[in-house]
């Protein structure tokens, strides 16, 4: 994002604090920072393997990579110059009237090799900003994912086979899995490499750095190490046994270091989906209450790291059955009308949920979420019945159900969808409509 310039914020943020004179392709290398030299380590892969493509010429020909011979154009300035300005930018090379390479121009201030070298450079005629490309990457772009993609394709380290940090196969599935998996949210999925890879910052660990950081595990004093704070302390045992399946934590085979082998066992290789995601859905809990009574003095109780665990199951359930339905109904317009989806701009849309009235206040209960949009024509209708696994109150299964109705509009391309409230039905002329309606700003 920096050295392709995509986030002008990023920029303005990092460039004062690190290069504030220059651009990042020249910034210097030696840095006593720990963020920024770790982003210098790879830098030399980005200078020899990224290229600015010319489109309106904004790119800098003293300090970005535009050309082979960029990083030393300056010795192959000639000297004296004939010109009273030097050009800046690539679009100065240009001649004004042809959009064209200005050859003599190059040829008297560069001479013939970076001439030779700009003459053989096509433009991309758009007016829009000179785009960043990673030569290597499939696509072409420079992104952080094709930059990461191509160093540790490059730089390929194998696991260790031995110590506190090696992983067995089983593991590496369960990894694999995890990593694959749609439905676990990123910062699981984030937690879990760290804690299967002993990256995690516990008190014992982090400890060995700094002799101002405690090593005892805040709750109960006793030293804290990935073990002893997700399954043997007293707090993490009572969150295992009141589980949905309880478990007796301290039959677990006991490590000083990581917690592979009750990984090993807690995790067969037949376990399902559903089983994974939710054992390392209930150690992040684990693990977020450490934080917040550590960090924040906020102690949680067993109860809440259940109720914490169910919602964020049932919340990332949520978000991928709503991916699901707006994909299938983005699917059904177009193979039963598609003109009609495509050519109606103005469409009404009429939403309802509700919830179940037995379940006691403040539980989270499931809600049906009914949908209806009728066209402008008023002979084509979309109906769409849905059910959301965990709300709160009948608002918030209300304004899920505008939340996705205005997914699917969007989806399907309307771009004038009106909201209508119940009291609108009649006077719009759908008398007939039901259920009722909750209101909207359009």
């Amino acid at each position: 994002m920096i050295a392709s310039r995509k986030d002008p914020f990023l920029q303005m943020v990092i460039k004062p604090k690190y290069f504030p004179s220059n651009t990042f392709w020249k910034a210097p290398i030696n840095t006593p920072k720990v963020f920024w030299s770790s982003i210098l380590k790879i830098k030399h892969h980005l200078h020899t393997n990224c290229t600015f493509q010319i489109h309106a010429g904004n790119t800098n020909i003293w300090t970005e990579p535009w050309c082979l011979s960029w990083e030393k154009i300056h010795s192959h300035l000639i000297i004296p110059t004939t010109q009273n300005t030097l050009p800046n930018s690539v679009r100065d090379l240009w001649d004004t009237e042809t959009d064209h390479w200005n050859i003599n121009l190059t040829y008297q201030t560069f001479g013939p090799v970076i001439t030779d070298e700009i003459s053989s450079l096509q433009r991309v005629n758009a007016q829009e900003d000179d785009k960043l490309r990673l030569t290597p990457s499939t696509t072409g772009n420079c992104s952080a994912k094709d930059a990461y993609r191509y160093v540790a394709k490059t730089r390929q380290t194998p696991l260790p086979q031995q110590g506190t940090r090696a992983l067995s196969q089983h593991l590496i599935h369960c990894l694999t899995r995890v990593w694959k998996n749609k439905i676990i949210s990123p910062r699981v999925k984030t937690f879990v490499w760290c804690l299967l890879r002993n990256a995690i910052a516990t008190g014992s660990r982090v400890a060995r750095f700094s002799q101002k950081i405690d090593k005892n595990y805040i709750r109960c004093g006793t030293i804290e190490n990935d073990m002893h704070l997700f399954f043997t302390c007293h707090f993490a045992r009572a969150v295992w046994f009141t589980g949905t399946t309880p478990i007796r934590t301290d039959n677990l085979p006991q490590q000083q270091d990581g917690v592979q082998q009750a990984l090993t066992l807690l995790l067969p290789a037949t376990c399902s989906d559903d089983v994974l995601q939710e054992v390392f859905t209930r150690l992040w809990n684990i693990w977020k209450a450490r934080n917040d009574l550590r960090f924040n003095n906020k102690a949680c109780t067993v109860h809440q790291v259940h109720h914490e665990t169910k919602a964020d199951l049932a919340n990332s359930l949520s978000i991928t059955m709503q991916e699901q339905m707006i994909a299938q109904t983005a699917q059904q317009p177009h193979t039963h009308n598609t003109h009609t989806t495509q050519t109606n701009s103005q469409v009404q849309c009429f939403t309802d949920a509700a919830t179940d009235l037995d379940a006691r206040p403040g539980r989270s209960r499931e809600a049906g979420i009914g949908i209806l949009f009728i066209l402008q024509d008023n002979r084509h209708t979309i109906s769409i019945q849905a059910k959301h696994p965990n709300c709160d109150s009948v608002i918030q299964a209300e304004g899920q159900a505008i939340l996705l109705a205005t997914r699917i509009a969007k989806t399907l391309g309307f771009r004038d969808t009106t909201y209508l409230r119940q009291s609108d039905a009649s006077q719009c002329g759908q008398d007939n409509v039901s259920p009722r309606c909750w209101a909207m700003e359009t």
